[in-house]
């Protein structure tokens, strides 16, 4: 062949490609074209038909509901649900019958879905359905009247109601994220489940008189279960579910059964089969549950709340079987037969707040609810439970008889190793070692005598348990129990040899304790008034009460410090209510024999007498102890509340009381501090004292009435006394001696309120008397003998702070006031007459007063232990008088004897 025949065939073949390739291209403009028009043309009758589509359905829904369907709006749409025409309903509400504030009905939207060359042709009917985003409430009242009774039956329909031809034949429906309450109150039902998707297709109408025939409903849902609350008790709160499996329907017969739906509770899966339906006399249920692989877990969820959040943590490992029954006719006086029993083969359990597993457990349950009339004929035993925990054999057993008030037969014996169960006992407990021994624990009685502490003693409650070596770290305070024995004799509870150990404290415990199983059963809100009433003693050698006040005060310091600002008050708080929720079950008394006591500064020793609780009240009472390089009797009530208040009796003899002040931390307040006063204190004091919730003084409510004698004392470098400069050597304003002061005084709204008293120093003698504030606001009056002030500036310091000598006679006397704030602007004034009338009035009206509320105080301490204090009004002595004309240094001198 010829090289041009070659060259026209090529030429051919391209064009003949390049036709090829023009008619695809064309036939592709061509589809994408159609495409584009038919999706315009959709649009275009889905706007041309979307008022008269939409409107025809809400009318047609209204004219067969008793209520009206309200929307914001209605729209048609033929693409989405392509090939399928959808009507979207957004925003609906149904209301329900009965007067309900709740809507029935509560989404986002509603889509009905039916076909679009159908719809085009006018034949309108609808065959699926979309429920998205909202509630559906279902409420039954005591009186059986129902809120969803909505449609309206055939004679209630109107001869008016003109037909159309738009059909709901629904054949599939799905919902989403969808919340559905049932509240049932004749049953006492409330169930709050969420769907989050669930589908159901089948043959099925919502009007019973349309489809009074038999079909088929497949359905599966994914659900969340809020809680299923019956009568008082809650379960499955906070709980996965599904299902999937086919329902046969009888609707004119009301007949369902049920072949082999499938039920997931978290994960486990359960077969159920059989029937419910509706007979003359109630509703018959024929059902049969079982599983093969059944996980303890899972079961755990069916318990109700209050356990689950503990036991329903159970995990089992090893052949877990599980079978169940309900068989008989449910009426409002009979329940039917529910009967369940599952058991563990040789398997393993574990939890998370346990370290590592019980193994080699074996066990069997069997529950039935008796004969579904009479509560207290359900059983519900655990029969041979055996199990080995850190290689220590536990054996349990367990019978309960009755619902509402069971009766529970219960028996244990094993060794508990504290390493493997200590995450029981609260986050506050980090570690553990050591055993709690058990033998032959026997529990008999109903559960309410148990709560009761007027029938407790009905109750056979008998075993020992005895500590070997345990040790628990509490809120990071390592604790011992090295040895002890607790034996149980029905409600009686023997303690011996209790030997308590942390790194600052040692206490031994001996008494004998009643009511404890009314104060571990109790509620939150220890309705029944449980209390452990005791006669105890308790010998310490050490005991650092910081440090066991952190093993049971909840929260510690270090904890609070570390948590966000906004947080630390509200941890503070809870420490409070939770010492006073704890002491509220306390009633009895403590002989207590301490050694050596510490509580924050202030360290004591040969503490000893009685200690009382009750109410939430520690009482302390002619309780004697070494303290201060001094004696101290000290009578008090501590109330442990939200809000902690203290009353205190203290009779003080021989103080250090410049010990007194620092281990006092100087009473919260700056002016008269340790470092400013050395002496000896002989004193009766009473206090109230008051805390906020947060454990911050409350200044104002403070009340201290005192009747005080300091001997050999000292005033060091008091800023108050710096004003007198002027008048007196600074180095002996610096270091005053004085040889006695006694003096009665009060705090009161913030004020310390010092009558007059008579002060012989070595500086000057003076009669003070007035008030000084917490926000440091003063106000004092002073007589001064002048002569003496005068005689003393010109004389050489006295560097052995020997006191000036009172005199009878001298030239003049000076009134003076002091006024203002201690830090800021503070005033002298000399000569103003109403400081006398002061003075005189404090004499002769304000000390006796302090002196009657000092004998009304103490008269309040009735504790028959307590010493009895005489108190004295202090009387005036002569050289308190105006002094008369001074005549220079002759004349008898003398030192006052008395004050």
């Amino acid at each position: 062949m010829s090289v041009d025949n070659y060259k026209k065939r090529d030429e051919q073949k391209k064009a003949q490609k390049k036709r090829k390739k023009g008619r695809v291209k064309f036939l592709f403009k061509l589809i994408g074209s159609l495409f584009l028009i038919s999706i315009i043309s959709l649009i275009v009758i889905a706007a041309i038909f979307e008022k008269q589509i939409a409107g025809m359905v809400i009318n047609t829904l209204n004219k067969q509901l008793k209520t009206d369907l309200q929307v914001s709006e209605a729209s048609l749409s033929l693409i989405w649900k392509f090939p399928q025409a959808a009507v979207y309903l957004n925003d609906a509400k149904i209301d329900g019958v009965g007067g309900q504030e709740e809507k029935l009905l509560d989404v986002k939207s509603i889509s009905l879905q039916c076909g679009t060359l159908g719809l085009l042709m006018g034949d309108y009917n609808f065959t699926s359905i979309s429920i998205n985003e909202g509630s559906l409430f279902i409420y039954s009242d005591e009186k059986g009247h129902v809120n969803y009774d909505i449609f309206k039956s055939s004679a209630e329909k109107t001869e008016t109601d003109e037909s159309t031809d738009l059909n709901l034949s629904i054949s599939d429906a799905t919902l989403s994220n969808i919340t559905i309450h049932y509240v049932d109150k004749a049953a006492a039902y409330d169930i709050k489940v969420r769907a989050s998707s669930a589908d159901f297709a089948g043959d099925f109408i919502i009007d019973n008189e349309v489809n009074a025939n038999q079909h088929t409903m497949t359905s599966y849902a994914e659900l969340f279960s809020e809680h299923i609350t019956i009568g008082e008790t809650t379960y499955m709160k906070g709980t996965n579910l599904a299902y999937n499996g086919s329902v046969d329907l009888d609707l004119a017969a009301e007949i369902y059964s049920f072949d082999n739906i499938k039920l997931y509770i978290e994960g486990n899966q359960f077969n159920m089969h059989g029937s419910v339906k509706k007979v003359d006399k109630g509703t018959e249920y024929n059902l049969l549950f079982d599983s093969k692989k059944a996980l303890l877990g899972s079961l755990m969820q069916l318990i109700p709340e209050q356990y689950a959040a503990t036991l329903g943590q159970f995990e089992s490992y090893g052949k877990l079987s599980f079978n169940a029954r309900v068989n008989g006719i449910s009426s409002k006086r009979i329940a039917p037969i529910v009967e369940v029993q599952f058991g563990l083969k040789d398997g393993r359990i574990t939890h998370p707040n346990m370290a590592g597993s019980m193994k080699n457990v074996n066990f069997d349950v069997h529950f039935t609810n008796g004969n579904g009339i009479d509560d207290q004929t359900a059983k519900l035993k655990l029969i041979g439970f055996q199990a080995n925990l850190n290689n220590q054999p536990i054996n349990l057993s367990w019978e309960m008889v009755g619902l509402e008030n069971p009766t529970i037969t219960m028996g244990l014996d094993g060794k508990i190793p504290l390493d493997a169960v200590y995450g029981f006992f609260g986050n506050t407990v980090t570690e553990g070692s050591g055993w709690i021994e058990i033998a032959q624990l026997s529990l008999n009685g109903r559960l309410k005598d148990m709560t009761s502490m007027y029938r407790i003693p009905r109750v056979k409650l008998n075993g020992l348990v005895n500590f070997n070596q345990a040790h628990l770290l509490v809120n990071n305070v390592p604790t011992n129990i090295e040895t002890g024995e607790l034996s149980l004799d029905n409600n009686a509870f023997n303690v011996t040899n209790l030997t308590f150990k942390t790194a600052k404290s040692d206490m031994v415990f001996n008494g004998d304790f009643q009511n404890i199983l009314p104060v571990l059963l109790s509620d939150s809100l220890n309705s029944q008034n449980a209390k452990l009433t005791f006669q105890a003693s308790l010998n310490s050698q050490k005991m650092d009460l910081d440090e066991l006040l952190a093993i049971g005060g909840g929260h510690t310091a270090e904890e609070i410090e570390a948590a966000a600002v906004e947080d630390q008050d509200s941890l503070k708080q809870e420490n409070f209510e939770r010492r006073a929720y704890r002491t509220s079950f306390l009633k009895g008394t403590f002989i207590t024999n301490i050694v050596e006591l510490q509580y924050g500064n202030v360290l004591a020793k040969n503490f000893n007498g009685a200690v009382e609780f009750d109410k939430s009240v520690m009482q302390l009472k002619g309780v004697k102890v070494d303290a201060m390089d001094g004696l101290f009797e000290l009578n008090s009530k501590i109330y442990f509340e939200k809000e902690p208040r203290l009353e205190l009796f203290l009779d003080c003899n021989n103080i250090d009381i410049q010990e007194f002040l620092a281990q006092l931390d100087n009473f919260g307040q700056d002016v008269l501090t340790a470092e400013h006063l050395r002496g000896r204190l002989k004193s009766l004091i009473k206090v109230n004292l008051f805390l906020d919730s947060l454990g911050n003084f409350k200044n104002e409510d403070l009340f201290v009435v005192a009747d005080v004698e300091i001997t050999n004392g000292e005033l060091i470098n008091l800023k108050m006394l710096e004003g007198f400069s002027s008048f007196i050597k600074m180095r002996d304003l610096q270091h005053i001696a004085f040889t006695k002061l006694k003096n009665q005084f009060k705090i009161e709204h913030g004020k310390f309120i010092l009558p007059a008293m008579f002060i012989q120093s070595n500086a000057l003698n003076l009669v003070v008397g007035g008030q000084y504030s917490f926000n440091h606001d003063l106000d004092f009056k002073i007589k001064i003998n002048a002569g003496q002030v005068i005689a003393n500036k010109f004389k050489r310091y006295n560097p052995d702070k020997t006191a000036i000598k009172a005199r009878q006679q001298g030239l003049f006397n000076i009134y003076a006031r002091i006024m203002g704030n201690l830090y800021g602007d503070y005033d002298y004034k000399i000569g103003p007459k109403h400081s006398k009338k002061f003075l005189d009035a404090q004499l002769s009206q304000e000390l006796p007063a302090i002196t009657n509320t000092l004998r009304a105080e103490f008269a309040k301490n009735n504790n028959i232990e307590a010493s009895q204090p005489t108190i004295q009004p202090l009387a005036q002595p002569k050289e308190w008088e105006d002094i008369p004309e001074y005549n220079g240094e002759e004349g008898d001198l003398e030192y006052i004897d008395g004050f």
